[in-house]
């Protein structure tokens, strides 16, 4: 085949696989698309027939979606707590988060919350009085004093009546369970600093209270544990207190008092993905760097009993708006067209519904056209302007940014003094609408910043930055590389139980107490006859090029296989004798003359190349329609 065949082929070949290419470039659009049509599907008509779980991912995902709102507060005690008859924290709590999100009034939801809260006496407290030395202090509760005395070594000689008793290791008082709720007042003779150390029942690990109170001699502190959690009946909650923590704060509350309970007990609830809660309403690195490398699983988040999907909408809420390369990639993921089910769901409503909230807020689909605009009057009917785009009328907040406001993180809210508008909407949840904006500032002009490289990280706070996003408070460290698990280099994932699209892979190793999960495999919707057509164009092309050598061949192979002497002549090599007179004659001379025949042109013979090319030719031209 010649260079002019070549190329003629590769255009058809380009021509017939170009749907494929089409198809990839808009496949994400449209996995958002079947995600959000997944919701309407399950809706209908007729929100009622909806679990009330079900109802809040809708109203997360899409706003006040038709009648969602109103079925979601007839599954409501009194329009303040859910579900009716046996109300809980955590469905109260994602129930506030969903009607803020479809823009109803809220104050009972909250104020129902803030009442379920009691000291955190799961904890273990302790009292400690420092001085630079020895020093003799009196701590005053329930009208009485008790004299305490400080030696050098930091150590205290007595208990303070029933409430202190002195801790086990002898350097601090205890408080007692029953006096939590107690006002404590210190005074020493020397200077002095007082503060509240808590741990957990099980755990030997101190936190220190961020709140240090330093005195001088003869001066007075106040100490009291007003650090509290969220209850189920009488006993704290700690998932129910993580939901309700992250709706008080969405919500412009302040939750500093619940975070010690939180913080102390993570190690023992990894189930509920602690981290992601925290990362939200501290900022810290501590949190982002467990989220991005301890839960990260390459594709997904698969940390606790509620599976890959519930666990990775969690890990994008708390990451949104970073820019980290996990998120990209994880967002890639959910929207190559294998990870829906054949409704367009991400393994169920619930699930669906959170992904999208968390991942997409403001997403180029909504359950609106979402074209561009300016103005409720570029859209459609029954459609108004978000944020930019055509989305169904009712589905969200007001724009912070088109109200004039801005959309920072809530920290840096409070550092500027601004206020925050919790009833405008930002494109992140880690974001709050505020009255005032940060100047960021270049990584060069941010005293004793570093700009961490791709092996390092950041030991310290990431601060904000104008040109590259963040940089570290502190010097850059090299990056530890995580511990990985045969599991997870073979494509699998360490789990405690494998979910219900997945099954073991034996022969694999996890961290203790887990075991290999990978996906089931999967024939359907995969492009394996794509790749057989391809090998078969590709056998065609050399068959051609090589015919006239695999001609010889097959004939040597065809010939290989008879048998048997050669053939037999089919006349004799010489005439027979002829019988009878015979008579002689001499020959004729006739006379030669030159004879002068025209020459006729013969027609053109058409190549039989050329023929069995053009007829390639054809079959491709009908692979490709």
């Amino acid at each position: 085949m010649n260079k002019r065949g070549l190329i003629v082929l590769s255009i058809l070949l380009i021509i017939a696989f170009f749907p494929l290419i089409s198809a990839q470039t808009n496949s994400n659009k449209t996995s958002l698309d079947n995600a959000h049509q997944c919701i309407e599907d399950a809706v209908a008509d007729d929100c009622s027939k909806l679990t009330h779980e079900e109802q809040i991912s809708v109203l997360l995902a899409k706003g006040n979606y038709k009648s969602c709102r109103a079925e979601l507060l007839e599954n409501s005690q009194n329009e303040e707590c859910w579900p009716k008859g046996s109300c809980k924290v955590k469905d109260t709590s994602m129930a506030l988060l969903a009607l803020e999100k479809s823009g109803a009034n809220t104050n009972k939801v909250k104020n129902w919350l803030l009442n379920q809260t009691k000291p955190a006496s799961d904890l273990i407290w302790y009292l400690q009085i420092d001085t630079q030395s020895a020093s003799s202090c009196d701590v005053k509760y329930d009208g009485r004093t008790y004299r305490v005395s400080v030696g050098a070594d930091k150590k205290v000689s007595s208990s303070a009546g029933s409430c202190l008793p002195i801790s086990e290791n002898g350097y601090w008082l205890r408080i007692a369970n029953n006096c939590l709720e107690k006002e404590y007042t210190i005074s020493c003779d020397k200077d002095f600093s007082s503060t509240l150390l808590y741990k957990s029942q099980t755990s030997s690990t101190i936190h220190v209270s961020q709140n240090i109170n330093s005195e001088v001699a003869g001066g007075e502190s106040n100490e009291q544990v007003n650090y509290k959690c969220f209850k189920q009946g009488t006993v704290c909650n700690y998932e129910g207190s993580l939901w309700a923590v992250l709706a008080l704060y969405k919500s412009d509350v302040d939750t500093s008092i619940y975070l010690p309970y939180l913080g102390a007990f993570i190690d023992d609830n990894p189930q509920y993905f602690p981290e992601a809660f925290l990362l939200i309403v501290t900022d810290s690195e501590d949190y982002l760097t467990s989220v991005l490398t301890d839960n990260y699983k390459g594709d997904f988040w698969n940390v606790g009993s509620y599976g890959k999907f519930y666990n990775t909408a969690l890990a994008l809420l708390s990451i949104s708006g970073r820019d980290t390369p996990e998120e990209e990639k994880v967002k890639e993921y959910l929207l190559n067209g294998k990870t829906q089910n054949s409704n367009g769901c991400w393994n169920n409503v619930r699930d669906t519904g959170l992904l999208i909230y968390s991942g997409w807020p403001t997403g180029f689909s909504s359950g609106g056209s979402g074209d561009e605009c300016d103005a409720d009057s570029d859209c459609s009917s029954g459609e108004e302007c978000i944020n930019g785009q055509c989305k169904t009328s009712g589905s969200g907040s007001q724009s912070c940014t088109s109200n004039g406001k801005y959309c920072i993180p809530k920290s840096d809210c409070v550092a500027e003094g601004g206020l925050v508008f919790s009833d405008l909407e930002c494109d992140f949840f880690s974001e709050v609408c505020c009255s005032e904006n940060v100047e960021l500032k270049t990584c060069l002009e941010i005293p004793g910043a570093d700009i961490c490289a791709d092996n390092e990280e950041c030991p310290g706070n990431r601060l904000n930055s104008l040109d590259l996003g963040y940089c570290c408070s502190e010097t850059c460290t090299p990056r530890s590389e995580p511990q990985e698990y045969t599991c997870e280099s073979s494509g699998g994932t360490c789990a405690s139980s494998c979910l219900s699209d997945e099954e073991q892979k034996f022969g694999e190793t996890c961290p203790s107490n887990q075991i290999c999960c990978a996906d089931k495999t999967k024939t359907s919707g995969s492009y394996w006859w794509i790749w057989v057509l391809l090998i078969l164009i590709v056998l065609v092309i050399i068959a051609i090029i090589f015919r006239k050598k695999l001609s010889g061949v097959l004939f040597k192979f065809r010939s290989g296989f008879r048998k048997g002497g050669s053939p037999s002549e089919t006349r004799p090599p010489f005439s027979p004798p002829r019988t009878g007179p015979q008579t002689f004659s001499r020959p004729i001379q006739r006379p030669s003359f030159p004879i002068h025949r025209p020459v006729s042109q013969r027609p053109p013979v058409r190549s039989q190349k050329d023929s069995e090319f053009e007829e390639t030719l054809k079959k491709l031209r009908e692979l490709g329609k």
